[in-house]
């Protein structure tokens, strides 16, 4: 038994999808130039540099807040992955500055070259391979099993889409649940072995500090 499909052409693509990709493509190639900068930054401050250090700190900072005026985004979706990166590389760069007379040790085993230091420093958001860090439970003392909550949480927020979407409440929630859903399914897929959950279980937050 012979089954074919149809091809799936690209004009057959929706148009807003299209522009949408087209433009998280030009957000990101301009979002590339301060994310280098700022890796340079942590370089030369490795190398002792702190003159250059602090003048692409100031640079990277720079071309973080002028991505949207030299890159405007017409989609939505994609200025809001845009603004994203861009609060993300914000605090990257503030939070180096802020410990520039004392950067994190790295604990992980033996100190890498500074270039593979540089990047491991821009790109651990919580530090997990230097002391001092920030990480609060270890692993193996959570009580929870963080796939089986992902479910849940997906559950949850299925639940509540079925709801009239009127009520602030439900969309409050709604957007929590939104930044675990997300947040969790990216670190599932791309963290350490030992690495903690982000999150505990939403349900179970009696503060913002219990829930992040």
């Amino acid at each position: 038994m012979n089954i074919s499909y149809p091809p799936i052409y690209i004009n057959d693509i929706p148009p807003g999808l299209e522009r949408m990709g087209s433009e998280v493509i030009k957000a990101t190639a301009f979002l590339l130039i301060p994310t280098e900068l700022l890796y340079f930054s942590i370089y030369f401050h490795t190398k002792g540099r702190y003159k250059l250090y602090e003048t692409l700190t100031f640079l990277s900072l720079g071309a973080f807040w002028l991505s949207p005026v030299l890159a405007p985004i017409l989609s939505s979706p994609a200025r809001c992955l845009q603004n994203f990166a861009i609060a993300i590389g914000t605090m990257k760069v503030l939070d180096i500055w802020a410990r520039r007379h004392n950067l994190p040790t790295y604990t992980a085993g033996k100190k890498p070259a500074d270039w593979l230091f540089a990047f491991v420093v821009m790109t651990e958001l919580r530090y997990e391979s230097f002391t001092p860090n920030h990480v609060r439970v270890p692993r193996e003392q959570e009580n929870f099993n963080e796939r089986v909550q992902l479910a849940v949480h997906v559950g949850i927020f299925a639940v509540l889409q079925s709801l009239p979407q009127v009520f602030p409440i439900v969309l409050a929630f709604e957007v929590q649940l939104a930044i675990y859903i997300i947040w969790t399914s990216i670190q599932l897929l791309v963290r350490y072995k030992t690495s903690p959950a982000l999150f505990g279980p939403l349900y179970l937050a009696d503060s913002l500090t219990g829930f992040w």
